[in-house]
């Protein structure tokens, strides 16, 4: 013979197995977007294009959402890549230095379109062995300590994640905190 207690017992039992293999499917999936993320959005293919600032700064007219880049640097080639997902990437490539070079030594910022990007990044800040910061505007970044060269940004108004490369980790959080990245326009 059951009891209610034994029932509710379940029952509680139940919604706790559940709640944990929630949190955990929403942790793993916050992990591969801001951590793992590496499917060869970056690529030298035929959608890596030499670009100017003209370029640059119409692009931010064609797209849905911001586009962020680190402003204009003198004696330098930007390289545009967009994937079919809708991320762009600004590279910074000094002269002498070819489109396509699959070196990663060079600046680069990524935005990605990211719905919720600002409560997506906060839940990863819970992750051990990240660094965050307030910025102006609502905004927030993160630095990961399995990749302190890349900086992640997001805006609460805004749903695009953007993410700072910099061959130096402390020139990619430098360039964040310092308001040197922002929208195209």
């Amino acid at each position: 013979m059951t009891t209610g207690i034994t029932t509710d017992n379940t029952r509680i039992a139940r919604l706790r197995v559940g709640a944990v293999l929630a949190i955990a499917l929403i942790a793993g999936f916050l992990i591969w977007l801001v951590f793992i993320r590496d499917d060869d959005s970056v690529n030298d293919g035929p959608n890596s294009t030499a670009v100017t600032v003209s370029d640059l700064q119409n692009l931010s007219v064609e797209v849905d959402h911001p586009v962020y880049w680190a402003g204009p640097r003198p004696a330098t080639t930007y390289e545009l890549t967009r994937t079919a997902r809708g991320d762009i990437f600004i590279r910074y490539l000094p002269q002498g230095v070819q489109v396509g070079d699959e070196r990663p030594d060079y600046l680069t910022v990524g935005t990605y379109p990211v719905p919720r990007a600002y409560a997506t990044l906060r839940q990863s800040a819970r992750r051990e062995g990240t660094t965050t910061g307030k910025l102006p505007n609502q905004g927030m970044y993160l630095v990961g300590s399995e990749q302190p060269n890349s900086v992640y940004v997001a805006y609460r108004s805004e749903d695009v994640q953007i993410e700072v490369f910099a061959p130096s980790a402390r020139r990619a959080q430098e360039l964040v905190t310092s308001g040197r990245i922002r929208p195209l326009g």
